[in-house]
């Protein structure tokens, strides 16, 4: 929740405030950056910039499993379970014995995911009790030449260790489609050749995303609130459908305006009524007085 300098406090956006053609994964929602006010006057309270719900352990839409390394002869382990509205990945990442070097660990979620494909970044929010430095998320099934087992985007991120529930970003320009299928490091990355970044073709629908412990050992536990893609372009969007109905953002300011115009005229109405109603009353109480000579006759 931001505060205005107008006096206003804007929060995520309520959608059925304005319409209900918006799809229920979109929530626009001010900006630290933004002055919050300039937003409001200008798109009705719709924000440039948003994010998408992609899962929410407290309501998950996608069937997660896992998937080890015990598939090429290793003896990682992991489980995966849902408890408290979070989402709970523990395992441990251990040597596959006929390469000597760390195995992996995976939760992975399949299905139809929704359109981010104006967004900039991936949002976690999670928080862990375990020190481990090998976490690892990817999205999509792009194959490219020179890869063989590897498929998807990759990235690494961080997970600090603590008690609340933290906020992870991963950018969409630090996931690449040429990673090390041994350790999940980055062979090329997107900042080096754009052709290794994520295309919008898979950002429209990732069909799957995982959640890794990979290339280093250790133990994994890892509590996963929800997963957004955030820094999304709302503005960039022609048209937001749900069934046959559209709606253009542009929209929200045309209402916006006349809106705040009705209401400047409603105002000047009502103060006009007021002082024409005052006037009247006073004259209504008004009695008539003769004048002193108006009874007396000349001499």
């Amino acid at each position: 929740m931001c505060e205005c300098s107008c006096g206003m406090r804007l929060g995520i956006w309520n959608q059925q405030a304005f319409s209900r053609n918006i799809p229920d994964d979109i929530k626009v929602v001010t900006t630290q950056q933004s002055t919050g006010c300039e937003y409001f006057l200008k798109s009705f309270g719709v924000m440039s910039t948003a994010y998408v719900l992609i899962e929410s352990f407290s309501s998950p839409k996608f069937t997660w499993e896992t998937m080890n390394d015990p598939v090429m002869g290793g003896k990682s382990y992991s489980q995966f379970s849902i408890k408290d509205d979070v989402g709970i990945f523990d395992g441990e990442v251990v040597d596959v014995p006929f390469l000597k070097a760390p195995g992996f660990i995976t939760m992975r979620g399949n299905g139809d995911y929704p359109d981010v494909s104006y967004c900039n970044s991936l949002q976690l929010r999670l928080r862990t009790s375990e020190q481990y430095s090998g976490y690892r998320i990817s999205f999509g099934n792009r194959h490219i030449h020179g890869n063989r087992h590897a498929y998807g985007y990759k990235a690494d991120f961080h997970a600090p260790v603590g008690d609340e529930m933290m906020t992870v970003t991963i950018p969409f320009r630090d996931f690449t489609a040429r990673w090390d299928e041994a350790t999940g490091d980055p062979i090329v990355t997107c900042q080096e050749n754009p052709d290794y970044c994520p295309d919008k073709e898979t950002l429209k629908n990732m069909k799957t995303l995982s959640i890794w412990g990979e290339g280093v050992c250790g133990v994994v536990h890892l509590e996963v609130e929800s997963i957004s893609a955030s820094d999304c372009d709302y503005s960039a969007l022609n048209t937001l459908t749900n069934g046959s109905s559209s709606v253009s953002p542009k929209k929200f300011s045309d209402v916006a305006s006349y809106l705040v115009t009705f209401a400047f005229i409603v105002l000047v109405l009502i103060t006009i009524i007021s002082f024409v109603k005052k006037k009247f009353e006073k004259e209504k109480d008004y009695i008539p007085i003769k004048g002193c000579t108006s009874g007396l006759t000349s001499v």
